[in-house]
């Protein structure tokens, strides 16, 4: 049965728009001229500068297949009717803001189409993407190698990271190191690489890590069980941060179960709030469905106990003694 894109779920969005990484290609530079000559033509003097940022303008990087392109105008032009401009020309606009606007043009009901395009709309001055793609393509932070295949070559470019970071006085603390989590369908050892990356950040830097969990099982079915299963082996490794999909509940799931277990769940108040109204597995409601996910102050003492909140009761108890 044929969908549009606005009649599709997250789920099957993001089905068919993958996260993708790829080695640097020549062809994003000239894509991007082209696009440039395009919104430059629509546009004409609305741009004070277009620019060409994002990873795909970063040589010595893997990349998403996807041209970003920053658009900066003047403050006395009306962002609504630049937005106007590009709906004609087919752009969507996907977020809007006061003073920023994102659009994509390439998204069709079959997957990206061959050329994929980002465009930031920005009021002049606000670019710091910019500054940030200078200094990558001045300072390749993967050598000439490209990215490590073992943990410890991954942990040395971190290393030059914090340093160069602390140069400018941002503190280890405020940054989030990228593991760099490649498809294990590819690179059979990917997944045991990257976890070891994220346990020796932690354990040996001191440091926070970040990963885009969903890239391990590209190309592979089913990619949920593959996706939540190693998102949890990221948590228990010392993973931070995590670009996952919230709607789905597989990963959801993985989440607040792996709170509950590693004591990162007060009496596992969060876990019991998300599901403890949802029927069991049995198909059986849970006895205490109507209050479940409610506060300790809108329990009764019997409702307390079967949830196990011990402090909660505590206070009950406490509080009926006094």
């Amino acid at each position: 049965m044929y969908k549009s894109l606005s009649e599709m779920t997250l789920e099957e969005l993001w089905e068919l728009f993958p996260i993708i990484l790829s080695e640097h290609k020549s062809c994003w530079g000239h894509w991007y001229e082209e696009e440039k000559q395009n919104i430059m033509s629509l546009l004409h003097d609305e741009i004070l500068r277009i620019s060409h940022i994002g990873s795909t303008a970063i040589n010595s990087i893997m990349a998403k297949p996807i041209i970003d392109i920053l658009v900066e105008i003047p403050k006395n032009v009306s962002m609504a009717d630049i937005k106007e401009k590009l709906a004609d020309s087919g752009y969507i606009c996907m977020w809007e803001g006061e003073n920023r606007k994102s659009f994509n043009k390439g998204y069709t009901d079959k997957g990206f189409a061959e050329k994929v395009f980002h465009l930031h709309l920005r009021y002049y001055g606000d670019n710091d993407e910019l500054y940030f793609r200078d200094y990558m393509n001045d300072h390749p932070a993967l050598d000439e190698s490209g990215i490590p295949d073992n943990a410890q070559g991954r942990i040395e470019i971190a290393k030059k990271i914090y340093a160069k970071a602390l140069e400018y006085g941002i503190q280890k603390k405020d940054i989030l190191i990228d593991a760099l989590c490649l498809t294990v369908s590819s690179d059979k050892k990917g997944a045991l690489t990257t976890l070891e990356t994220v346990r020796l950040v932690k354990e040996e830097l001191g440091g926070k890590t970040i990963l885009g969990v969903s890239n391990i099982s590209f190309g592979l079915p089913q990619r949920e069980i593959i996706n939540a299963t190693f998102f949890s082996l990221a948590m228990e490794n010392g993973l931070n941060a995590a670009i996952i999909n919230p709607n789905s509940e597989a990963m959801m799931k993985a989440y607040f179960s792996f709170r509950a277990l590693a004591d990162l769940d007060s009496q596992c108040e969060d876990y019991i709030a998300r599901y403890g109204s949802q029927l069991s597995e049995a198909g059986q409601e849970p006895k205490n469905r109507e209050k479940a996910g409610a506060g300790h102050e809108e329990m009764t003492l019997s409702e307390s106990i079967i949830r196990g909140l011990k402090d909660g009761t505590i206070d009950m108890i406490a509080t009926d003694h006094a």
